[in-house]
């Protein structure tokens, strides 16, 4: 047997090796009739989810109040995600393992190693017409995956009209597989469909795990020749735009942003219920009982667009509203309401043309100062097996993920989770599950709570730590 003496607890792996586990059977649905308790459940979570919401930037008078308190906010943010302190940015060993060209763009098809043998693949768009270094746009990938016959060829087959009209339009762009839907698949809703609250239990969320894929993506970037480092926007939509919302907040190479969808408010997820529709990389474990705006105003003096559509089944319209004007308040400490801007365009959850417009517009703004004519025709211009990176026979394995899985094998604690989460599971319990993990909302006496409904405290302890600030941090990737 390997030597696995060298793991350490990581998000990325644990999100990762969740793929093994095929057999965890699928959520039930719900189907009886509210208890008295879910009725106290709701009343509470309601409550809670007025003080988040009133509790958000609400110490923030004065642009000194801000300064002083950013850096904090950003490194409260890191330690959610499991990213504080940093992991060590290791060397990337970037690979190009092809190219195709046209008469506008050239694509090459890279990976390289966001933590050792921690893959990331995607497809680099640069346009044929350079003369200089030319600004350049991560584009963020949602969750559509495009693959035949098993055979997964990451999300970037689906999203390459993007890149593609970047590159058209004298853009850099590089195009960025998630960990759900990249040529090496893992699993980003391991509490929203396969029942795996152990996930919260032991401090994990895959939205780390995309933050750093994002980070690393940049570090990328700066390698490159093509590509101006002082000029970077980030965009995406749904997951996408969850992921453009988080590196932004994180990273200040970040000179433009224009998220796309990927954020709801604290009133929207748990009054709403969109929660329950939303993936589990949407989540940071919220230890310091924070609402959403307060991530994306940390984007701020910088440019940033925020889009969406006004029958958004997943981002409802008023909860993007909410968001922009919580966020707005802080441009205009700044005194740079100008950097901040709003787009809706008419359709339901999708990235429609009216948004990329005004996306696009956006980066030649802030990142060209100049108002080119637009090509927007949105064509793929490749079959999506044309745009993978390995071979179908030369995928990659990964050593921490095979030690990891025999780790956890072994590991009592995974056992007893999965019964306890069985345990748990009753219909009805699924929704305040998902809303603890939000909320990190618990009174102090847990035991009181729990006998009150009927719950174990051993069993709520262990099954949702996670959310309890004074238990469990989120575990640190690397």
């Amino acid at each position: 047997m390997k030597d696995c003496s060298f793991l350490k607890p990581t998000i990325s792996a644990a999100l990762l090796l969740a793929v093994f586990f095929s057999g965890d059977a699928q959520i039930p649905k719900f189907t009886g009739q509210p208890t008295r308790g879910d009725a106290r459940l709701a009343d509470y979570f309601r409550n809670e989810t007025a003080v988040l919401s009133s509790n958000c930037l609400a110490n923030i008078q004065t642009l000194d109040d801000w300064k002083s308190k950013r850096a904090e906010y950003r490194r409260q943010l890191q330690e959610m995600l499991g990213l504080w302190p940093l992991p060590e940015r290791t060397g990337l060993k970037p690979v190009v393992t092809g190219r195709i060209t046209n008469d506008e763009f050239t694509v090459e098809k890279i990976y390289f190693q966001a933590s050792p043998e921690l893959y990331v693949t995607a497809n680099l768009y640069l346009p044929k017409s350079l003369e200089k270094p030319a600004p350049a746009i991560l584009y963020e990938c949602g969750h559509i995956r495009a693959a035949t016959n098993g055979i997964s060829f990451g999300n970037k087959g689906f999203y390459q009209v993007d890149g593609a009209r970047f590159a058209r339009n004298g853009y850099v762009c590089l195009v960025l597989d998630t960990m759900l839907a990249g040529e090496i698949e893992g699993i980003h809703t391991g509490t929203r469909d396969r029942g795996l609250w152990w996930w919260n239990s032991r401090g994990y969320t895959p939205a780390g795990v995309e933050a750093w894929f994002g980070i690393r993506a940049l570090d990328y970037l700066c390698t490159r020749p093509e590509v101006d480092t002082n000029r970077f926007g980030i965009t995406g939509h749904s997951g996408g735009g969850a992921y453009s919302w988080t590196i932004t907040a994180l990273d200040d190479r970040i000179k433009a942003a224009a998220p796309l969808a990927g954020m709801a408010d604290a009133q929207s997820h748990m009054l709403d219920g969109v929660i329950d529709s939303h993936c589990d990389c949407n989540f940071f474990v919220n230890i310091y009982r924070w609402d959403f705006p307060q991530v994306a105003a940390l984007a701020a003096p910088r440019p940033l667009l925020i889009g969406g559509t006004d029958r958004d089944q997943l981002f409802h319209l008023d909860s993007t509203m909410r968001i922009y004007e919580k966020v707005r308040r802080i441009y205009q400490l700044y005194g740079a309401t100008t950097n901040l801007a709003l787009t809706i365009a008419p359709g339901p959850h999708m990235e429609t043309p009216e948004l990329q417009l005004a996306v696009l517009r956006w980066f030649n703004r802030f990142l060209k100062g100049e108002e080119p004519p637009v090509e927007m025709a949105a064509k793929k211009f490749f079959a999506p097996a044309e745009l993978k990176v390995f071979e179908i026979r030369s995928t990659p394995t990964s050593r921490i993920l095979s030690c990891l899985w025999r780790s956890l094998k072994k590991d009592q604690r995974v056992n007893s989770a999965r019964f306890c989460a069985k345990k748990f599971s009753r219909p009805g319990r699924m929704r305040q599950r998902r809303r603890w993990s939000l909320c990190a909302c618990f009174p102090s006496s847990v035991t009181e709570f729990a006998s009150a409904r009927g719950i174990s405290p051993a069993s709520m302890m262990f099954c949702c730590g996670s959310i309890f600030s004074k238990t469990r941090r989120p575990n640190r990737l690397g």
